[in-house]
């Protein structure tokens, strides 16, 4: 199956759903990098409580996420 990409009439390509899912893993890590080095920063940049941070920061994300679909629908 593919979908379509934004792009201007006459250039759209068909694109796989498989790299759909890589643009959005490859935004979720990076949104996830940027949170998990803010609360790392905000806790006074601890050493050896990354784990802990990148956990935080995907919970956080999540529900985010969660969040936004229940007030789509």
């Amino acid at each position: 199956m593919y979908a379509r990409v934004c792009r201007p009439p006459g250039l759209i390509a068909p694109v796989s759903n498989g790299a759909i899912a890589r643009g959005f893993r490859i935004r979720h890590l990076s949104r996830c990098r940027a949170r998990a080095r803010q609360l790392w920063e905000e806790a006074g940049r601890p050493a050896g409580r990354d784990l802990d941070f990148w956990l935080r920061a995907e919970r956080e994300l999540a529900k985010g996420e969660a969040s936004h679909q229940l007030r789509a629908d």
